[in-house]
């Protein structure tokens, strides 16, 4: 309750709540403080409340009380309140998407500015690759009874022709003579007609427990996607399939498919694969336009996933594997 109203006898004479006054000693000074700040000009922050309330519930012997809104691994609380009452469901996600955003976001979506580095190990699984693989070349036009055209290569071949080889020059500076030479033809060869993927990958907080095979889907399609990926959290961030490779993730915890929309629309991405757990927001107007207007496929991955939010705008949709 005190959340929901200031202490007892505010502003006159504030006197401690009787649930902090039940509390042991050594909690009460800290839960008081909050309280009053709460309340106060100066306030409390979000992450001063969420710090303190976990041990207040269990305190209190509640602690099996879900926190509304959450859709992190192993917290259920979204899918209960939509399998038990969607209208509810979608109206309180509806409120809270439009709330200002804490400065230092726990989990979920946040507008926060600072992006936070950490490091990814890939995870490999095969069943992914197919399936991912399969998403790519329908989004890039590889599938079958697609126009072929012809495109030009560079092959390396044995030639007695002297020429710029590295190992040629060693050796005749050593004096040996070499007999071949490391020289390049060019090969015109037929390949199918399609354009590289540019893969969105959703590593926002509710996405932790599963960037393992996230990144490692996209290292297995690696040679059908653009050499840039784009991570997204509230803001995209690209980085190299190398940088991809040594699992360097940006982020800054919260989620926004707007940022996806505009970063496509500035990019002209007209062919893109988005893998994510579903939670990025309803896109709208102008963003909706965006997505719409190309050639857009999701994979979804995670252990609580939301099929709802992107099926307006997807062509191609599928699930992939946890490995587990």
């Amino acid at each position: 309750m005190c959340l929901l109203r200031p202490p007892p006898g505010w502003p006159g004479k504030p006197v401690t709540a009787s649930g902090i006054a039940a509390l042991p000693k050594s909690q009460q000074a800290r839960a008081r403080e909050i309280h009053t700040a709460l309340y106060s000009d100066a306030g409390a922050s979000y992450q001063e409340v969420y710090e303190v309330l976990p041990k207040l519930l269990v305190e209190q012997g509640i602690a099996g009380i879900p926190l509304l809104g959450g859709h992190q691994g192993g917290d259920a609380t979204a899918s209960q309140l939509e399998n038990q009452s969607p209208v509810l469901f979608d109206i309180v996600r509806s409120i809270v998407e439009q709330w200002p955003q804490p400065p230092d976001p726990i989990r979920g979506r946040s507008l926060a500015e600072v992006l936070q580095s950490t490091t990814v190990q890939p995870s490999r699984i095969a069943s992914n690759r197919r399936v991912l693989r399969e998403l790519i070349r329908k989004v890039a036009g590889f599938g079958p009874g697609a126009v072929r055209r012809l495109r030009l290569d560079t092959l390396e071949v044995p030639t007695p022709i002297p020429c710029l080889d590295r190992r040629s020059l060693v050796l005749h500076a050593l004096g040996v003579d070499p007999l071949l030479h490391v020289g390049q033809v060019p090969w015109r060869h037929s390949v199918r007609s399609g354009e590289r993927v540019h893969v969105y990958l959703d590593v926002s907080g509710s996405m932790d427990c599963v960037k393992g095979p996230l990144y490692g889907a996209v290292l297995d399609c690696q040679s059908l996607v653009n050499p840039t990926v784009h991570l997204f959290s509230t803001k995209v961030v690209d980085i190299s399939l190398a940088e991809l490779r040594l699992g360097v993730c940006k982020t800054d915890g919260g989620t926004d498919i707007a940022c996806v929309a505009t970063h496509m629309a500035n990019n002209r991405v007209h062919r893109a694969l988005l893998i994510t757990d579903g939670w990025v927001g309803i896109p709208k107007g102008q963003h909706q336009g965006t997505l719409s207007g190309a050639k857009l496929a999701v994979a979804y991955l995670g252990g609580n996933l939301n099929q709802t939010d992107l099926t307006a705008v997807a062509n191609h949709c599928a699930t992939l594997s946890l490995g587990v």
